[in-house]
């Protein structure tokens, strides 16, 4: 390069770019940045080594974020509770058809330990078909005396019961769809 430059070479194949008009555009490799108004600094430093200008937020704007946020939290975590309910749901009707019960079934186990055949709540952890699909036999969880018991039972000693619980949250879901509507309309007409 040294050569090149010294008889003139470099200058016909790399020419030197044209002088430019000074710019009025902000420098953002300034480390000094941007004043704020206020005196609160706005800019945040990057990797880079420049900055980026960033609004500052009043309190109310920050509280009206976080509850934004909140909301929308909320509203996630209702759809999700709702998906699964439903899957838990279909599961739970093929079970059915097929005479057996589904894993995560909420049931009731007779338990002839404690009393004389009571009926306690249970849940399905297990769904086994080792003796064949007519023949299945399920591990279960239920609480004896406040302790968690798991064991396996046959078909004979757990019984279904009504899901409130699906109801419940389809009405949650339900509530999730129409926030929903509300804030696309309320989108809609800012525009």
């Amino acid at each position: 390069n040294k050569i090149a430059s010294a008889f003139g070479f470099l200058d016909t194949v790399a020419p030197p770019p044209p002088p430019s008009a000074p710019s009025t555009e902000y420098n953002w490799d300034d480390p000094t940045g941007p004043q704020s108004p206020t005196g609160v600094p706005s800019t945040v430093p990057q990797p880079s080594g420049g900055f980026t200008i960033k609004k500052v937020l009043t309190p109310e704007e920050i509280t009206a974020l976080k509850e934004k946020e909140e909301k929308e939290r909320q509203q996630r975590e209702a759809a999700i509770s709702l998906k699964k309910a439903q899957i838990q749901h279909q599961l739970e009707v093929e079970a059915l058809s097929r005479g057996q019960f589904a894993k995560r079934q909420k049931a009731e186990y007779n338990d002839r330990v404690v009393s004389d055949g009571e009926w306690v709540p249970c849940v399905v952890v297990g769904v086994h078909l080792d003796d064949g699909p007519d023949k299945p036999y399920y591990t279960i969880e239920f609480f004896r005396n406040g302790e968690k018991i798991e064991k396996q039972t046959m078909s004979e000693r757990v019984r279904r019961i009504v899901k409130e619980e699906v109801e419940k949250e389809s009405e949650v879901g339900e509530e999730v769809e129409k926030e929903k509507e509300k804030e696309e309309v309320k989108e809609t007409e800012k525009e």
